[in-house]
């Protein structure tokens, strides 16, 4: 199996080759572009080098729990010129999907305030109710997860408030309705806290596909049903002319594998050389690395170096 190149071991005729493959960029956020609320260093500029050879740019997240502002503000900390339009992120895709399909019904939709507030804005009608039963005892837990009302959509997404009673009354609408939609946005199993693995939202959907035996649509990466998404939104025909840039083995790398998109990852968030390296993770091994998008300044630099000596 061969081994990601790093794109400043290139030779000159090599990046050169490397940067006629693709026309287009997308990339993640966190991670790549920034980590919390702080810029990484020169990842703007890397965005920036790109866009001026003639590359458009996309931004695929997993993270909807910045509202559209507050992604604005961190693009505009990055330096990076951006629409909002070519941004995609779960609560989006979500949305899209349910539109797409034509979907009518209740839904029932656990997650972020965000989730709630797009789905509703919309136009979709969505069962509020609170995150835990009201009575702390196994009588008001019954009460609180015997539903009456026809639910065609559970929706899980975000996990800092998802409680048992919820999971559990999530449970009972897909199991009472056959025909209901399961359908999740961040599947990432495990988070990075500290270089440590923390549990990640992924585990709450596993635990309800397990239980009900129904497969979710996953529309966050590395989610099938979010290549299509994708593909329309930004109007990609030829996706072996994309490359994916992540900084997640498992959700970016592997997500750009689905859609058939070259694929390069940079060590500034959750992947590390020594990954490379494990046997979970040669299957979503990237074509390219990087140790971050500010590597593309030493990338154009020596391509200019070559234009000028000839």
């Amino acid at each position: 199996m061969n081994k990601p190149k790093n794109i400043l071991d290139l030779t000159v005729d090599e990046k050169k080759e490397f940067l006629k493959s693709f026309d287009m960029v997308l990339s993640d956020c966190d991670g790549v572009l920034w980590h919390g609320k702080t810029p990484i260093e020169n990842s703007g500029k890397g965005i920036n080098l790109l866009q001026a050879a003639n590359k458009r740019i996309g931004y695929i997240s997993n993270n909807s729990g910045r509202s559209d502002q507050e992604y604005e503000e961190m693009f505009r900390a990055c330096d990076i010129n951006f629409d909002l339009n070519n941004l995609c992120h779960t609560v989006k895709n979500i949305t899209s999907y349910l539109k797409h399909n034509k979907f009518e019904g209740k839904i029932y939709a656990i997650g972020s305030k965000s989730l709630h507030e797009e789905l509703k804005s919309a136009g979709f009608e969505v069962i509020e109710e609170p995150n835990y039963a009201e009575e702390e005892s196994f009588i008001g837990f019954l009460q609180y997860i015997s539903v009456k009302e026809k639910v065609s959509a559970v929706i899980l997404h975000g996990y800092w408030n998802v409680s048992a009673t919820n999971l559990v009354r999530a449970q009972v609408y897909l199991s009472e309705n056959p025909e209901c939609l399961f359908i999740t946005g961040a599947s990432d199993m495990f988070l990075k806290f500290r270089d440590k693995n923390i549990l990640g939202p992924g585990m709450f959907t596993k635990m309800l596909a397990d239980c009900t035996n129904q497969k979710p649509i996953v529309l966050s990466k590395p989610g099938i049903d979010l290549c299509d998404i994708v593909l329309k939104k930004f109007n990609i025909n030829d996706p072996k002319r994309v490359v994916m840039i992540g900084d997640m083995l498992d959700q970016d790398i592997a997500f750009g594998k689905i859609c058939k998109f070259q694929t390069l990852a940079v060590l500034t968030g959750g992947a590390t050389l020594e990954d490379f390296d494990k046997a979970e993770h040669r299957k979503v091994l990237p074509d390219f690395y990087a140790n971050s998008l500010g590597d593309f300044i030493q990338f154009f630099d020596e391509l200019d170096c070559e234009n000028v000596e000839k």
